[in-house]
């Protein structure tokens, strides 16, 4: 918006100003920080200033007037003071009003949003929240079913989704673009070069669009194979009288983890090769770093089944597209051969991954954050370990008492360069759903990490349970869908 030239004019000019900032350092080292009180900023009143009267002078040779005109009073501005705001949670309704799975949100410019998602029945669901009528109305799905996909925003306000699993365990590599502004059509784009379920993605700070990692799925599901496969063979002088017996098994390996990355031009909606990662990442973490590059962290397949390098369960690597080629990006501390998490860049140097679990088959898990600093490109633990083990078949014998399991939490950086943490839960439970036969209790609770003072603060709750996909707006509030629609608003 333009700023207004100065008027000469005996009525007030009025200025307001609000001023609020914090500050703080990088922390040094990867102390953990017990949580802090909420947060909330000063809001600062505004003043006004009047203008002084102009000097009035009678012209020479002029005939001055037998009675002199009383000049007009300048009244006094008024002191203008914004209305603060509390931060808040609303409930804008639910996502689909039938039960829906595997939820991702896109921000289409301004306040619209995307929401692609999956009925019970696997069927492709779409919907989007319309600002103006402040509901969610159903939008045309996808054509067909797609999981392990992943959906960006485009600087024009489309949306693209690229790659991901069909429901007979192939893996995609058509492209698709959603355009609301077109009544809500999808057009279908340039080919991927490399079939892909699974990748990590994110937008570049031209409008282009990085794919780097996923998998190929190699096998029609996940359990068996089209007739017998011979992986053994007879040796004499087994184990005992006799040679040892042949067996006919599965491969071991059910896709094959990919290292290459493609770059999509909407310009041209064409995909074209770039440099490939260090290692093959399937599941893999990325975001956009305040620089312009591209941070890729661990996998999300830490299990037998998808093959690849160990290595890359606990290291990062960072994508330049100036150069077209990737870099090593540090280490996860203590060996965090996990998953999961949530990758979230910050304002200023690196970013951070929250919910990051590592876990034990039959024994535990352990759920950590991280926040990495580009420029000593190196990692640290932020926040407490969560940790639980025991025998599945009877109670827990170890859990962190008192600290937050962030597994599942959803996170978004605030416009103040906090991140907002939501959801996630506390103390195990039984459950039937567990591979260990308990399982943490979801929450409603809400921490916000402040990057200046490297520390945890609470924040007002969610009204419902939530978690699942994030998208933050224009005006700095984060919307978090999974069944229900929340909203946080942040104090302003």
């Amino acid at each position: 918006m333009g700023r207004p030239g100065p008027r000469r004019t005996l009525s007030a000019l009025f200025l307001m100003a609000a001023v609020a900032g914090c500050g703080g350092t990088l922390p040094s080292g990867s102390t953990p920080a017990t949580p802090a009180a909420s947060w909330q900023p000063s809001a600062a009143p505004g003043g006004g200033v009047t203008p002084t009267d102009e000097a009035t002078a009678t012209p020479t040779g002029a005939i001055a007037p037998t009675e002199t005109a009383r000049p007009t009073a300048t009244p006094a501005a008024p002191t203008l003071t914004p209305k603060p705001v509390k931060a808040h949670w609303d409930t804008l309704g639910k996502v689909a009003p039938v039960p829906v799975t595997d939820v991702h949100a896109v921000r289409l410019g301004g306040e619209h949003v995307l929401f692609l998602a999956q009925r019970e029945d696997g069927t492709p669901y779409a919907s989007a929240w319309d600002p103006s009528a402040r509901k969610v109305r159903a939008t045309t799905p996808l054509d067909t079913p797609r999981s392990e996909y992943v959906a960006l925003p485009l600087d024009d306000g489309r949306a693209i989704v690229a790659g991901g699993t069909n429901d007979r365990n192939q893996s995609y590599s058509s492209t698709w673009i959603y355009d609301a502004a077109g009544g809500g059509a999808w057009t279908k784009t340039g080919l991927l070069h490399q079939a892909r379920s699974a990748p990590c993605a994110a937008v570049l700070r031209d409008g282009r669009v990085l794919v780097a990692g996923g998998y190929f799925r190699v096998k029609p599901d996940w359990g068996a194979v089209e007739g017998p496969v011979v992986l053994a063979v007879a040796r004499p002088g087994g184990f005992g009288a006799g040679p040892v017996p042949v067996h006919d098994i599965s491969p071991p390996s059910v896709g094959a983890a990919l290292a290459t990355a493609e770059v999509f031009d909407p310009a041209t909606g064409t995909w074209s090769k770039t440099g490939a990662m260090r290692y093959a990442r399937a599941g893999c973490h990325a975001a956009t770093l305040a620089d312009g590059r591209v941070l890729v962290v661990g996998s999300g397949f830490s299990w037998e089944g998808v093959g690849m390098d160990e290595g890359a369960l606990e290291t990062a690597e960072i994508y330049d597209p100036k150069t077209g080629r990737f870099s090593p990006a540090g280490q996860l501390p203590g060996g965090s051969f996990g998953e999961g998490g949530t990758l979230v860049a910050l304002q200023v140097d690196g970013a951070v991954l929250i919910g990051h679990t590592e876990w034990w088959k039959h024994g535990g898990e352990m759920t950590r954050s991280f926040r990495y600093s580009t420029a000593r490109n190196t990692w640290v633990q932020i926040g407490k370990t969560y940790v639980v083990r025991g025998d599945p078949g009877g109670e827990p014998t170890e859990v962190s008492r008192g600290v937050r399991d962030l597994a599942g939490a959803a996170a978004a950086l605030l416009p103040d360069g906090r991140v907002l943490v939501a959801g996630g839960g506390s103390a195990p439970t039984r459950t039937d759903d567990s591979e260990f036969g308990w399982g943490s209790i979801p929450v409603r609770a809400v921490l916000a990490y402040d990057p200046k003072t490297n520390r945890w603060q609470n924040l007002p709750s969610m009204p419902k349970q939530g978690g699942g996909a994030v998208v933050t707006m224009a005006d700095g509030s984060v919307v978090v869908a999974e069944d229900s629609l929340l909203r946080f608003t942040p104090a302003r």
